[in-house]
């Protein structure tokens, strides 16, 4: 994303973050935001996270700064 924002001219990109560690609905977004972990940082941390929905957890590598989803499907054969 960052390589064609560049490509368009632009400076900045904005994209939407999912809040891994948040864990209860009713807690607003502001006051998750401000919980950090012992070191500074914020509160996500490595793992496996179950997402809602999501038909498998995330694996989420914050020390190497990248998650991974890979979601399964199921292939249904039609003979016409």
């Amino acid at each position: 994303m960052r390589g064609n924002v560049k490509a368009m001219g632009l400076s900045t990109l904005y994209a939407p973050v999912r809040p891994n560690g948040k864990r209860d609905p009713r807690q607003p977004m502001t006051e998750y935001i401000r919980e950090v972990r012992d070191d500074g940082l914020p509160f996500d941390r490595t793992g496996e996270v179950v997402v809602p929905q999501a038909l498998v957890p995330v694996h989420c590598d914050v020390e190497h700064d990248h998650a991974v989803y890979v979601e399964p499907n199921v292939w249904v054969r039609h003979d016409l």
